[in-house]
């Protein structure tokens, strides 16, 4: 990683960071509803997410650290945020434009239980087979593997706005079924979602 680099992942992935020695970093925590919306906005492209050659933006980022005090912390981060994201180079276009429409629709109906490759396909006037197999070659996971990722967000925000029910839960991020959900949500997350709906009570004294 070289100086000025700015990369995004989802709350809850595990990443690792090598550099030269003396490196030093800072990260922002933002997510919930407003941060999938920023997502969607600016296109960010979470299956490459390094942008190279941002050291413009380190004084900005820096200014920013030295004024950060407990009464302004969340309007900074979303200031630095915003600026940041205006920043980044301009979406590509052509080949890339049909997937994005994708990621559009997809980002929009995940939380549809018949959401599929092929309803998107039929609304874009494409084949499935070809969609699908753009989709793969563009982003590196399938269709299906890249629908969880929104889903699985969904869910944990559910679940910690108070939502106690993995059955409810399920339904309202787009699963049909509540066994499933769990199985994809424990592979995911790491911990089945009873465990982690227990958790959120406990944090938020509400057990």
């Amino acid at each position: 990683m070289e100086k000025g680099c700015l990369f995004f992942t989802y709350e809850g992935d595990l990443f690792s960071v090598t550099a030269e020695d003396g490196m030093e970093y800072c990260y922002i925590s933002f997510h919930g509803r407003r941060a999938d919306e920023l997502i969607l906005r600016f296109g960010l492209d979470l299956g490459d997410p390094i942008y190279r050659d941002r050291e413009s933006l380190i004084p900005f980022w820096n200014d920013c650290q030295e004024k950060a005090n407990d009464g302004n912390i969340d309007i900074l981060c979303e200031s630095v945020l915003l600026y940041s994201l205006a920043n980044l180079p301009p979406l590509q276009k052509e080949s890339d434009d049909t997937v994005s429409k994708v990621i559009a629709l997809l980002q929009k109906q995940f939380s549809h239980p018949d959401l599929s490759i092929t309803r998107i396909a039929d609304e874009l006037g494409y084949t499935p087979k070809y969609l699908s197999s753009l989709f793969k070659k563009k982003k590196g996971i399938s269709f299906t593997a890249y629908l969880r990722e929104p889903r699985i967000r969904h869910a944990l925000f559910l679940m910690e706005q108070g939502v106690v029910s993995v059955k409810n839960v399920a339904i309202l991020s787009g699963f049909r079924d509540a066994l499933y959900f769990s199985k994809i949500f424990t592979a995911e997350v790491g911990i089945p979602p009873k465990v982690y709906i227990q958790q959120q009570l406990r944090e938020n004294g509400r057990e």
